[in-house]
């Protein structure tokens, strides 16, 4: 399909917003990831000072939900495909609309 330029500036910038969202999304996981690895007490079964019983259905919860909402925000603004694994694709793998400059 045949796009105007105004549409394929208003794809890109839909998609660097969307890459601004995959990014603040993956933030406070990998820093909680750290922060565990820190402070994990294993002979107390406590992770960041909470019983480890409570801390790994929460944080369960917490990735699949992070999962779920970067697996609807990771999508072609073009087409609405799931854009893949690719942290900064160039081009939609399916439309092959271009979604960076």
């Amino acid at each position: 399909m045949q796009y105007t330029d105004q549409q394929k500036a208003e794809f890109r910038s839909s998609y660097a917003e969307r890459r601004r969202r995959q990014i603040i999304a993956s933030v406070p996981v990998i820093g909680f990831m750290i922060a565990v690895m820190f402070t994990e007490d294993r002979a107390a079964g406590t992770i960041l000072g909470l019983p480890s019983q409570i801390m790994g259905p929460a944080f369960l919860v917490a990735v699949l939900a992070i999962l779920a909402v970067s697996f609807r925000n990771w999508r072609c603004p073009a087409c609405d495909k799931y854009l893949g694994r690719a942290f900064n694709p160039k081009y939609c793998g399916r439309c092959g609309v271009e979604l960076r400059a």
